[in-house]
């Protein structure tokens, strides 16, 4: 059910506009009516500034094609977005802009991401969906990992298999090590190992007279 004052933006994970020949500046006007002046100081708020606004939306990468639709839903006074894998097939420098503009989005999201960090960063409910049933966790990401890991038993060694070392977990198999620890708490560790070289090349660079 969607109340009367529930403005929905919908973003898809491929961004196709109708008229692909036509300039940023084009597009952007012929969907909002607003002058030349109003709509570059709009695009100039997404990143999109003197020359960007010449570019045939068909030369723009996924990052500006992100931000441009982003920047068309803005202006519709959006209050619900719906986000299809958002931060998908989008370099650092595009993935982190996107970040910041949905930070400052005050309204409510509903997001499917395969982004561990994006899903850290904004999730603070989670739907699992499986065999056709929602089970609803109110809590981040990692909350639900680790009240998941509890319901699935994955804190279990895994059975024994003659073929690959496998176990299935409420009707998917997953590969796993031949160990204990579970997938999750690999990755965990192998961030925090992550984290510590990060921090010894930092002070290297700290060190360097060039």
């Amino acid at each position: 059910k969607i109340a009367a004052n529930v403005k929905i933006g919908y973003m898809p994970q491929t961004i196709i506009f109708d008229h692909s020949y036509a300039t940023v500046l084009e597009v952007f006007r012929a969907k909002t009516s607003l002058s030349e002046e109003k709509s570059r100081s709009a695009l100039a708020k997404f990143h999109f500034l003197a020359a960007d606004v010449i570019k045939k939306v068909d030369t723009l990468s996924g990052g500006e094609r992100s931000r441009l639709k982003l920047c068309l839903m803005m202006q519709e006074n959006i209050n619900f977005l719906l986000l299809d894998e958002p931060t998908n097939h989008l370099d650092i420098a595009s993935r982190e802009w996107i970040e910041n503009a949905l930070s400052d989005f005050q309204g409510t999201m509903l997001f499917v991401s395969h982004d561990r960090y994006f899903l850290n960063k904004f999730a603070d409910k989670v739907w699992e969906i499986e065999n056709g049933l929602i089970t609803q966790y109110d809590c981040g990401f990692e909350e639900y990992l680790i009240a998941g890991r509890k319901d699935c038993g994955l804190e279990m060694a895994p059975k024994k298999s003659s073929s690959k070392n496998a176990r299935t977990i409420t009707g998917n198999t997953v590969s796993v090590k031949p160990q204990s620890s579970s997938v999750e708490t690999l990755i965990i560790e192998a961030e925090s190992e992550l984290c510590k070289v990060d921090a010894a090349i930092e002070a290297d660079l700290a060190r360097a007279d060039y």
